[in-house]
């Protein structure tokens, strides 16, 4: 599902892309093709683009072209939180969910938008919403959303998690960052799990979300299944819940506790016992039987002879979360999405498209299949990097870097995997992000490959962006990288 970008975003967009896929300036030409604009509006999109990159790098023009003046401080995924940022989705639904939205009139000056122009964005945005399920309705200038709870949390969720990527401000004032970390720690504890730390962070978001949820006068939702309570009902979760209630002052209501702690389960972890594993696969086949039916074919399709415990509960994790997906907004930056599509299946080999085929063909005419049919293309991406990681899951490389990912524990294995010939020596040492956070040894880490760039994040070591397929220009980055750090400590 996409929103669509104002042609202005849409321009600053390609624009900076191309300035970051460049290894030398390009022209003024150039970039007016890439964008698709005259010369004049090339240049309103240039000084547009660098008040918004202002906090990171500038795009400078010498006599060869264009080019950004700090290579290396911006990459694609802040570029694509940047602009969402400037949206009136992002922008509206935000303040709608903190309170601050009185009038449309009053809101709209305060972004500067005239009315007329506001009121036909918030008609774009109603279409938008009702297109995955939520209504966004005005009555008398009062504006509020109505729907299913879930769809509308797993909405405001996405939608926070770009802002985290350039913003370090914890945008709930009347909630206190530590506390509710501490919540989702003691969560975890309970359950035997692990979560990287981007995965914690947005666990700890969408308490929050919740939390705002309650009682907000700017939505009316429903819930429609009440499975997440067995999740509640089935572990000892006093010490976390007794937090949250001390600290908002008021007992939680049995919805409330339900949801605050089965949201764990719309995000990757890692399961530190069996017992945990155990509980997710009994949990699962109890409450979300088609979800279940769906991963048990994939986990045989992919591993008909090798299934074991873990593999079989990171295959029910993909699909936990897909009656969610269609709530999952994405912004329309690429006009050649199926052109992406074509490439990640050439990339991906015979292999794994023969397993694909024959996974569609098992689940055809079964009704859980609509689960994958709806949402093939994500799912896909998933099933890839968890096929991979498993093929080689026992291979050991050396290096001082981690990986982290906002796909948890499973991503980062794809990744350690792919990087794997670039750390066979000796010289080098791999520790993983479930060491590197429970044992605070970020000091000691030279390198930090990640796909998510959180603002708030403090780590003062070298750490690279990469896209989250891993493309041949990430291996040469990190192959680059790994001898400028190895002629440091030479020299030193």
């Amino acid at each position: 599902m996409y929103y669509k970008l104002t042609k202005q975003l849409q321009r600053m967009y390609d624009l900076l892309n191309a300035l970051i896929d460049a290894n030398k300036p390009i022209s003024k030409q150039e970039a007016s093709q890439q964008t698709k604009c005259s010369r004049p509006t090339l240049d309103n999109t240039i000084d547009d683009a660098n008040r918004l990159i202002s906090g990171f790098t500038q795009i400078e023009y010498v006599d060869n072209g264009l080019f950004l003046s700090k290579n290396g401080y911006l990459n694609k995924r802040q570029v694509s939180a940047l602009i969402s940022n400037q949206t009136f989705m992002v922008q509206f639904l935000s303040d709608l969910l903190l309170g601050k939205v009185e009038t449309l009139e009053s809101w709209a000056a305060k972004y500067y938008y005239s009315i007329s122009v506001a009121y036909r964005h918030s008609r774009k945005l109603t279409a938008y919403l009702a297109r995955i399920g939520i209504q966004l309705i005005n009555e008398n200038n009062y504006w509020y959303l109505r729907g299913d709870s879930w769809q509308i949390r797993f909405f405001y969720l996405q939608m926070l998690k770009e802002k985290a990527v350039v913003d370090d401000l914890w945008i709930f004032q009347e909630l206190d960052y530590q506390v509710l970390n501490k919540f989702v720690k003691l969560v975890t504890q309970e359950l035997e799990l692990f979560l990287t730390p981007p995965v914690e962070y947005f666990y700890t978001l969408i308490t929050a979300v919740h939390l705002s949820m309650t009682e907000n006068p700017y939505a009316i939702e429903s819930i429609d299944d009440e499975k997440f309570k067995f999740l509640l009902e089935d572990h000892a979760f006093d010490k976390p819940l007794s937090l949250l209630e001390k600290y908002l002052g008021r007992a939680l209501t049995s919805n409330e506790k339900a949801m605050l702690i089965s949201s764990i389960e719309l995000f990757p972890v890692k399961y530190l016992s069996e017992a945990a594993m155990h509980r997710r696969l009994i949990h699962s086949s109890m409450t979300d039987h088609d979800v279940y039916q769906l991963a048990m074919v994939a986990c045989d399709v992919f591993y008909p002879e090798n299934s074991n415990l873990r593999m079989t509960v990171n295959f029910i994790d993909i699909f936990s979360p897909l009656q969610l997906l269609d709530s999952y907004h994405e912004f329309n930056y690429n006009q050649n999405y199926y052109n992406q599509i074509r490439k990640f299946n050439k990339m991906v080999g015979s292999d794994f498209i023969g397993k694909i085929r024959e996974l569609k063909e098992r689940i055809k005419d079964k009704k859980y299949g609509n689960h994958y049919f709806r949402n093939e293309d994500v799912l896909n991406q998933q099933l890839y990097v968890l096929y991979k990681a498993f093929s080689r899951e026992n291979l050991l490389e050396p290096i001082r870097v981690t990986f982290l990912s906002e796909k948890g524990f499973v991503q980062e294995q794809f990744y350690r995997q792919q990087f794997l010939s670039l750390f066979a020596d000796d010289r080098l040492e791999y520790i993983s992000a479930q060491e590197v956070h429970q044992n605070n040894l970020w000091s000691g880490i030279d390198l930090i490959v990640t796909d998510f760039t959180l603002a708030r994040y403090d780590y003062v070591g070298r750490v690279v962006y990469i896209n989250e397929m891993v493309t041949p220009d990430n291996l040469k980055k990190i192959e680059a990288i790994i001898v400028d750090l190895e002629i440091t400590k030479m020299l030193k």
